[in-house]
């Protein structure tokens, strides 16, 4: 006597979700037959791990005396295993920390710059929320740059006491 699955044809109805999914692919779920003991597993579309929830936190904005040496210090929150929050001048990454925190160390800064933090994967893909925008936040860093300011960095420099500048969100 044949099993009922091959008489009849396999019928899998109640899929469980194995939680199996990781940043690189979607997860599998698996299901016995309904007539059966043979079971079927396939993929579970859009369950991959995503970092669409993470939350950067930054300073957004710091004005600095000439020649300050500066530090840029990032964090995240809901930032899963496997990605990565990093600093960047344009599309060159500065500096990759883990998926809580990085810094960046931009030494005696002459000239204002802005700084983007990103959520990024191993690959260095930029991730995107929920809504399709990029995970990203920006630093503006001023520096002041007027005559007397750029005097007193000289002398500062002279006697070997330029600022040393963290430049974090107040909340952490």
């Amino acid at each position: 006597v044949a099993d009922k699955g091959s008489a009849l044809g396999h019928s899998y109805t109640d899929y469980v979700y194995n939680n199996d999914a990781t940043i690189e692919k979607n997860g599998t779920e698996t299901a016995k037959c309904d007539r059966c003991d043979e079971t079927n597993t396939r993929t579970k579309p859009g369950t991959r791990i995503t970092a669409s929830g993470a939350v950067i936190s930054v300073k957004s904005s710091e004005t600095v005396d000439y020649r300050s040496n500066v530090t840029v210090i990032a964090y995240a929150d809901n930032v899963p295993e496997g990605y990565f929050i990093a600093i960047y001048d344009g599309n060159n990454e500065l500096a990759r920390g883990d998926n809580k925190s990085v810094s960046y160390k931009a030494g005696e800064m002459t000239a204002s710059k802005t700084f983007t933090v990103k959520v990024i994967d191993s690959s260095g893909n930029i991730q995107k929320d929920s809504s399709g925008n990029q995970l990203q936040k920006n630093i503006e860093v001023k520096v002041k740059s007027g005559f007397f300011d750029k005097l007193i960095a000289f002398f500062k420099k002279l006697f070997n006491v330029l600022p040393e500048i963290e430049i974090k969100p107040l909340d952490h």
